[in-house]
């Protein structure tokens, strides 16, 4: 069984070295996992694959109080088999476990291919969605649906009779937020920006506590409104996003 682990922003780096494991993550796969200091001061994050090395997030001890991530889909990590040892005690602590899962491909495969998976996720909870490695939070049901629409034709026949026959169905995927942070609505922005395609871990808004994924289309760029200024910064409203699933998925 796989482990899907998503880090928390809040996330505390510490020096436990390599490890090897074998994970997908941000639609690549690697073989190891890396945290450990480089100098004094900076403890920074890498995923190895063989001599490949992507390097993630850093965090200058000390100094900052959480990773800084290069992208924040590096971190939904997605684990062949459960985590262990100083791993898994450092995940304890700063990420969230999802669920556990058979493991999928994670190579998107392009535009073309179903990148769903056989299995969905089994979690507890009513209320869950990630965007691009990126978790919302606070979701309230007035703030979020989750529905599946069909997609069929319909003909009429010589005989008068109409037939309809469904092809395929697919997810749409709606949030309308009250008040997002200015922080959190840039990191989505720079996403939707650098790519039209977008990963999407969330649950049905009926109520069901199967964790579904796939790859999704954004289809209209969102277009919020200042609600207030703090000192930390602004806060918008009428924040409002609208996937559609890219690859439809057999009907039940």
């Amino acid at each position: 069984m796989s482990q899907t682990w998503v880090i928390k922003d809040t996330a505390y780096a510490e020096d436990i070295g390599e490890i090897s494991v074998s994970f997908s993550c941000n639609g690549s796969s690697y073989d190891t996992f890396v945290m450990s200091m480089v100098d004094s001061v900076n403890c920074v994050l890498t995923y190895k694959n063989g001599s490949a090395e992507t390097e993630v997030g850093y965090m200058e001890m000390g100094i900052m109080t959480a990773i800084e991530w290069n992208d924040a889909a590096y971190k939904t990590l997605i684990f062949d088999t459960a985590p262990t040892g100083a791993l898994l005690t450092w995940l304890q602590s700063n990420a969230d476990k999802t669920a556990d899962t058979e493991p999928t491909d994670p190579d998107p495969g392009g535009d073309d291919g179903d990148d769903r998976g056989e299995d969905p996720i089994v979690i507890g909870g009513t209320m869950f969605l990630v965007i691009d490695g990126v978790e919302i939070e606070d979701l309230e049901e007035g703030d979020y649906t989750a529905y599946e629409e069909e997609l069929g034709v319909s003909e009429r026949m010589i005989s008068g009779r109409r037939i309809e026959e469904i092809r395929a169905t697919i997810w749409h995927v709606e949030i309308s937020s009250s008040a997002i942070s200015a922080e959190k609505m840039a990191t989505l922005n720079a996403k939707f920006q650098a790519s039209r395609r977008h990963q999407l871990f969330f649950l049905p808004s009926t109520g069901g506590t199967e964790l579904i994924s796939g790859w999704f289309h954004l289809t209209e760029r969102p277009q919020p409104a200042l609600e207030r200024w703090w000192d930390d910064g602004p806060v918008w409203t009428d924040y409002t996003l609208h996937f559609e699933e890219i690859d439809g998925h057999d009907p039940a």
